[in-house]
């Protein structure tokens, strides 16, 4: 295995991992096959080092080649658009590690091969979730569906927001948990806060790419708020300065601005899983990629303190967690032989057997049937097993359409503006909505906005 344009990471214990005996390496090369080398293209990120690990284990097993090309975020979709606009056959890579928010933009530019193109025999197994059918695509219909699309991608991490919280605090309180609402988080926030030694909450406010808005929207989806009418099913009339939308930022720019460090306009995602590690925060909301740090004894000094749970309840009982997941996908302009390594190498990974592996080796596995064994198996070291499981079932993708991404720096934006007082929610929300009404008319879309907020 060889990576390109990276340092490789070092996994202490990882050559004893990887040993096998002679006789699994040849019952695995049977199955898969022999293929020739690929590469996959992806991001420097929590989850990567076990997924690497679990790449060589692959080689080990089965005799074919994985190469990486490992990239800085922000890099990652440019490099991922320039290998898939290159001339048929001309494509770098072989499998992108595509984000969830760049989904819609490679579905409707046709830039992917169904799996199901290249080996009909393919299906997503059993225990493995298709998040909100992202993982399927109707190209004619032009939307995700299982029913009438096909399989496009197996994927690498079922990457959602969850609840982090001290545990500890919460049973040194004689508070009950996980908590179950947004209003018990509060309760919970105002008891631990102790500023400026220790805050009760911390919330994504800074202007990224994204952050404050990616942040917010489970906020906003709990309690009935939206950015569209109903833009699965083609409704673009902008929603966001609805009064649910409201109550959601108000609530947001309260426990985030009263209970939470200052400056929450400049806390990153990497600030607050910082906060969270550190010790200085009692709830956060973060992808579950996140765990991968909490029990770490060298960048964690609350190990054994934090847990997880599905996000919580809004005032109607809603609950939202969007979805940040990957999705392994092999791109329509590289060769066939490299298609067909591919699709075996995806295959192999959404296995019983590979995803047992990767939990050994200290990834988050893509299986609901594996999360629940491991965590029944050890509640304490997989203790955030079947929170990540559960939240599966209440995900909600960011946007659809293949533009979206015009979307996020008008939120970001807004929301920004809002967490640090520069503007009020009411103001906040009505500009948003007036400049995501002016782009989608832009774009050709249908589409109206509510009457302001007063």
């Amino acid at each position: 295995m060889t990576q390109l344009k990276s340092t490789k990471s070092l996994l202490t214990g990882a050559v004893a991992a990887l040993a096998l005996a002679a006789s699994s390496a040849a019952a695995y090369a049977a199955d898969v096959g022999k293929h020739v080398p690929i590469t996959v293209v992806i991001n420097q990120s929590p989850w990567y080092g076990p997924f690497e690990a679990l790449a060589e284990y692959y080689e080990e097993t089965t005799g074919n080649e994985v190469n990486f090309d490992v990239n800085p975020f922000p890099a990652l979709l440019e490099k991922q658009r320039n290998s898939v606009r290159a001339s048929a056959g001309d494509g770098e890579f072989d499998i992108l590690a595509t984000n969830a928010i760049w989904i819609p933009e490679f579905y409707h530019a046709g830039y992917l091969e169904a799996l199901t193109d290249i080996d009909p025999s393919i299906t997503l197994k059993e225990g493995v979730p298709a998040l909100s059918e992202t993982v399927y695509w109707d190209a004619e219909g032009k939307i995700n569906s299982a029913e009438s699309g096909k399989l496009m991608g197996i994927p690498l991490i079922a990457n959602v927001q969850v609840l982090y919280y001290r545990a500890d605090l919460y049973e040194e309180h004689g508070l009950e948990h996980p908590p179950q609402t947004w209003e018990d988080v509060k309760v919970a926030a105002e008891a631990f806060h102790d500023s400026p030694s220790f805050y009760g909450i911390g919330h994504q406010g800074n202007r990224g790419a994204p952050d404050a808005s990616f942040n917010f929207l489970p906020f906003l989806r709990s309690h009935g708020g939206s950015i569209f009418a109903d833009e699965p099913g083609g409704d673009y009339s902008v929603t966001i300065n609805s009064p649910e939308a409201l109550a959601a930022l108000n609530y947001w720019t309260d426990t985030g601005t009263r209970l939470g460090p200052n400056n929450p306009g400049s806390i990153s995602q990497g600030k607050l899983i910082q906060l969270m590690t550190t010790g200085k925060v009692g709830h956060a909301v973060l992808v579950a990629a996140a765990w991968t740090q909490m029990d770490n004894p060298d960048k964690s000094v609350v190990v054994g303190k934090v847990n997880t749970a599905v996000l919580p309840k809004g005032p109607d009982g809603d609950q939202s967690t969007t979805l940040a997941h990957f999705i392994g996908h092999v791109p329509a302009n590289i060769p066939d032989d490299r298609k067909a390594a591919a699709a075996a190498f995806l295959n192999w990974f959404q296995t019983k057997e590979a995803q047992d592996k990767y939990m050994e080796l200290g990834g988050i596995s893509i299986r609901t049937d594996t999360l629940a064994e491991y965590g029944e198996s050890d509640p304490v070291t997989y203790r955030w097993a079947k929170p990540l499981a559960d939240s599966l079932g209440v995900t909600d993708i960011f946007y659809s359409i293949p533009q979206g991404s015009q979307i996020v720096p008008i939120l970001e934006l807004y929301l920004n503006k809002a967490i640090i007082g520069e503007i009020s929610n009411e103001e906040a929300l009505n500009s948003a909505a007036a400049d995501i009404e002016a782009l989608m008319n832009e774009l050709g879309y249908p589409t109206g906005r509510l009457p302001d907020l007063q």
